[in-house]
């Protein structure tokens, strides 16, 4: 039996939701936890935020509207450039407030790499 921290938590989140926050237009670079050695604090506190987006009823309605077709015809309907339809538009109704969650107080850890100093804690997550 293999104990999950909090980094891999997140991680596995991100993972299970990123199809999703891509279709809402979150941009892809955001969708991942940055590198380096974050307070559990943090880690914690970010996990509770990615985990509240995840439990709401606006990322539901995200979920419900995208799996009304496989992505293979999303992506025949941009390529294509349809628009008008019946589940674009209700992706699009989903879209919004979705991106307003993510928007609202992302932790920094959700991004870019940044430089950070080399100290090692022990109350650190994992790298």
């Amino acid at each position: 039996m293999t104990v999950s921290d909090a980094r891999t938590d997140i991680e596995l989140l991100l993972s299970r939701m990123k199809p999703y926050l891509v279709a809402a237009g979150v941009p892809e670079g955001q969708i991942r936890m940055a590198c380096g050695n974050h307070k559990i604090k943090t880690c914690i506190a970010a996990f509770d935020w990615l985990h509240n987006i995840y439990m709401s009823k606006e990322y539901k309605a995200l979920v419900f509207a995208w799996d009304l077709l496989p992505p293979i015809v999303w992506n025949r309907y941009k390529m294509f450039e349809l628009q008008g339809m019946r589940e674009q538009l209700i992706l699009e109704s989903a879209v919004g407030p979705v991106l307003k969650l993510w928007r609202d107080k992302r932790p920094r850890i959700f991004g870019k790499d940044k430089p950070l100093p080399e100290t090692l804690d022990m109350d650190t997550c994992r790298e």
